[in-house]
């Protein structure tokens, strides 16, 4: 798709300036409108290339250098095609997004190019078939490693050779259970392979197809029970195949170029795109990151045994964009004539720092792979918060073995605004609402705190009771927080508690927040487990 050597001035007809900027025509059609040097286009130029037996245009809107282009493009092709992405040498060459907007075959292939193919690292979506892989390329082939996600659910993982798949590979079915051997791209079972079921039996042997009469096995069933919940190896998809710090090279490499080239202004279009409103470099860093995760986990890609990798990212890009950070200040104050000093050890701080600011960015996809992830589990839990929502609240306090000289009384003296909260079918509502308060914000750290004044709430609450304690012990502290979760109502509570387990600051592990935490998650399982027999419903009620 490059326009290769046939640019250079010998193919021109006429000039119309050959100053710094202006216009160079051909007899064939083509023209370029922008900057040059010493005749040669060279910075930012748009140039049309006529199709040859089409009434249609290439326009190529990039940056050049010496004749060629070089740095950020985008550009469209007459075809429905449109390329934003890197070049060098006037072809493909980092990361770009190539996309064909035609409605015979649509797809987009978001990820690394080299000398105008397909190569490293990339996400292909079809949208017609309604699949994505995610893997390895050569020569605009899949070859490699790679992972496949379909509409339908499925997902799975195999070694691909031009495009086609070789060797034993892993499939996960909507069932959860899990397939280890060969099979064809129609998903067939053939070979020798392993079928590990659900309910933890395992069918091993030689697999077949009858033509079109089912699969036949010839094989052995254990029903020992040794792998009673398999799906828990689809958590490791992609982990050892792809090692996070290689997926998106073709990104880090530019900005690591812009800084070695001392963040030369004249080269800062060139390096991180241009007609965008902001110049500031970390957003330019994050946005190129965004469109990457969410090329990967949106929609088809938004597959629960792809959260391992997606967490493992958004790490990954807070360590990244602190090494950036600190490239930045370094470039900055060499300027200044000044020597960096050397923190003490700022990976530990940095990425802490950083990652509440980007994961706005990234917390659709990484929460809906949450969501899907545990989603049987808040299943369970909404069962559970439907049984306790049968009990008044005085009756839910008993059944939940709240100490009596705990529960809200009328008569106590107390203002309008504690009495509100204390008051039947309403007891406990300033924690109840602060609770509820979980799902306004994305920041892991700020969800911990928001639990934090849940459990002060509860203990300014009880504090002013007849003969309560200023500080409530754990055994008091639980049952009030099981009353407070199961009325604050939170929808998938359990994928709101692992994504902040898993993206809280490490500084906090161990800590009163992690304790916190840990009484919360406590009480969410309690609640999970919950059945009350109809009798007991309705006697209680």
């Amino acid at each position: 798709m490059g326009l290769g050597n046939g640019m250079d001035s010998s193919h021109s007809a006429q000039k119309n300036s050959l100053g710094s900027r202006g216009t160079l025509k051909w007899r064939d059609g083509r023209n370029h409108v922008g900057d040059f040097q010493e005749g040669l286009e060279h910075g930012f130029g748009i140039c049309l290339v006529p199709r040859p037996s089409e009434d249609r245009y290439d326009c190529y809107k990039c940056h050049w250098y010496q004749g060629k282009m070089r740095g950020y493009g985008i550009c469209e092709y007459g075809n429905d095609l449109v390329y934003r992405g890197y070049f060098k040498d006037s072809v493909r060459q980092g990361f770009g997004i190539l996309e064909n907007f035609s409605a015979e075959h649509p797809f987009k292939y978001t990820g690394q190019w080299e000398n105008d193919k397909k190569n490293g690292y990339g996400v292909w979506e079809d949208k017609e078939r309604g699949e994505r892989y995610i893997g390895m390329w050569l020569d605009d082939h899949r070859h490699g490693e790679g992972i496949v996600v379909m509409q339908s659910g499925l997902c799975y993982q195999r070694t691909f050779h031009a495009d086609k798949m070789v060797g034993s590979g892993i499939l996960l079915l909507e069932d959860d259970s899990v397939y280890e051997g060969n099979f064809t791209e129609e998903l067939t079972f053939v070979g020798k392979g392993k079928l590990s079921l659900a309910n933890g039996f395992v069918l091993q042997g030689t697999f077949s197809s009858r033509g079109g009469r089912g699969l036949s096995t010839h094989g052995v069933l254990s029903t020992t029970m040794e792998n009673p919940n398999p799906v828990l190896f689809s958590s490791q998809l992609g982990l050892k195949e792809f090692p996070v710090e290689k997926r998106w090279t073709g990104i880090f490499e530019q900005f690591l170029e812009f800084l070695h080239s001392g963040c030369k202004e004249e080269m800062e279009e060139s390096f991180t795109g241009f007609h965008i409103q902001t110049r500031n470099q970390e957003y330019l860093f994050c946005q190129a990151l965004t469109v990457a995760f969410q090329a990967t986990y949106s929609g088809i890609g938004a597959n629960r045994h792809l959260l391992a990798m997606a967490q493992e990212e958004v790490k990954f890009y807070s360590k990244k964009i602190w090494e950036f950070y600190q490239g930045l200040l370094r470039v900055a104050l060499e300027r200044k004539g000044h020597t960096p000093s050397e923190d003490a050890d700022p990976r530990l701080v940095g990425p802490s720092l950083v990652l509440p600011l980007i994961l706005p960015g990234f917390y659709p996809e990484l929460s809906m792979l949450y969501m899907l992830q545990h989603q049987r589990e808040d299943e369970l839990y909404c069962q559970g918060i439907v049984e306790l929502s049968l009990f008044p609240d005085i009756q839910l306090l008993e059944f939940l073995d709240v100490q009596k000289h705990l529960w809200p009384l009328k008569d106590l003296p107390l203002t309008s605004n504690q009495r509100r909260s204390l008051i039947k079918d309403k007891c406990f509502l300033s924690a109840t609402e602060c609770l509820q308060k979980l799902i306004t914000t994305v920041d892991p750290r700020e969800k911990l705190e928001i639990l934090r004044r849940t459990f002060q709430e509860l203990e300014l609450t009880v504090s002013r009771l007849p003969g309560a304690h200023s500080r409530l012990p754990m055994d008091d502290l639980l049952p009030l927080l099981m009353f407070v979760v199961s009325r604050a109502k939170i929808q998938h509570l359990g994928a709101e508690i692992h994504l902040i387990r898993d993206l809280m600051d490490p500084t906090n592990q161990g800590g009163m927040l992690d304790f916190l935490l840990t009484a919360l998650e406590s009480c969410y399982e309690h609640i999970q487990k919950i059945r009350l027999h109809p009798k007991e419903n309705s006697h209680s009620s």
